[in-house]
């Protein structure tokens, strides 16, 4: 009943945002909830749950707006720039979606900023607003290479995509709500520019690029891990591309563990597990297909079927 009701509380607040209004918008609330959920189950995490299911949905409805083809990019960069400058006024005459993204994360930001004030005894809404501007900068990196047909480097490619799969601002904007004091020597160790983080988005983002690659090709996105590998060592195969991806994600992995060892006692258990818990349900989800965007992984709508409502005895 507990997960029932917070979810219910997402879609009311998604529905009151004015998000169901955008007809290109994901509508994966079930799936970003389970991102969290599935590691931080806890009666007493229900606000962080709540808050990070938000952040997932604005990151993924972000990703779509910098993808539609009808967004010009001087409209993106006008989008980019009132994000940088938490500035409304800039994207007076621009379409209306635009508008109700920024309304939406803008009050969201705030509103978290706020709620953690007691615990975290200052204002950590630039902390929070940091990851977004930098995520808006990089979708409209990504936004570019799609306008002008650029395939750039593997390492060019990952050093945007690795933070544009969005770990920084689902996991992190609501972390500050969580229940413990996030110092500035805890957001070094796992915070935006953390190795820690770069390894989780890693395996996200090329868990992502791997099972969709074939649609963003008939899309004309060719942008991605496998056609920048294939750039990079011209008659290479699809094949080689895809095992020298599942290479780089089990060393992250790897990477992971010992960092979650060298980690423990010194980060609280509670905030370790929302972050590599974010790494691990990506791959879950993109395991077989893009689980996120479709329907068409029958096992992975069961098991979130059976993880949200059938009773454990």
């Amino acid at each position: 009943m507990l997960y029932a009701e917070e979810i219910q509380e997402v879609v009311s607040w998604w529905e009151d945002a004015g998000f169901t209004k955008i007809e290109f918008a994901r509508q994966g609330v079930v799936k970003s909830y389970f991102t969290v959920a599935a590691g931080i189950y806890e009666p007493e995490y229900k606000k962080f749950r709540v808050e990070y299911t938000k952040f997932g949905m604005m990151a993924a409805l972000m990703d779509d707006i910098y993808d539609l083809k009808s967004n010009c990019p001087e409209d993106l960069r006008l989008l980019t720039k009132a994000i940088h400058r938490w500035d409304r006024s800039i994207l007076s005459g621009l379409p209306k979606h635009m508008g109700v993204f920024f309304n939406g994360i803008n009050a969201a930001i705030t509103n978290v900023a706020e709620e953690s004030r007691t615990v975290q005894g200052r204002n950590v809404i630039h902390l929070i607003r940091g990851p977004w501007e930098e995520l808006a900068s990089l979708h409209g990196k990504e936004a570019e290479w799609r306008h002008s047909g650029c395939i750039p480097s593997l390492e060019e490619y990952q050093m945007v995509a690795n933070l544009s799969v969005s770990t920084s601002v689902t996991a992190l904007s609501p972390i500050f709500i969580i229940g413990e004091v996030i110092s500035d020597e805890m957001l070094r160790l796992v915070g935006q520019c953390s190795r820690f983080l770069y390894h989780i988005g890693l395996i996200s983002r090329l868990s992502n690029d791997i099972v969709t690659s074939e649609r963003e090709e008939r899309l004309g996105m060719m942008a991605s891990s496998i056609g920048c590998f294939m750039k990079d060592y011209p008659g290479s195969t699809k094949a080689e591309a895809m095992a020298h991806l599942q290479g780089l994600i089990e060393s992250s992995n790897r990477e992971l563990e010992w960092q979650l060892f060298e980690l423990k006692g010194v980060v609280p258990d509670s905030v370790l597990r929302a972050l590599i818990n974010f790494g691990r349900t990506m791959a879950l989800i993109y395991k077989n297909s893009d689980g996120f965007s479709s329907m068409s992984d029958p096992g992975l709508e069961q098991l979130l079927m059976d993880f949200l409502y059938k009773p454990l005895a």
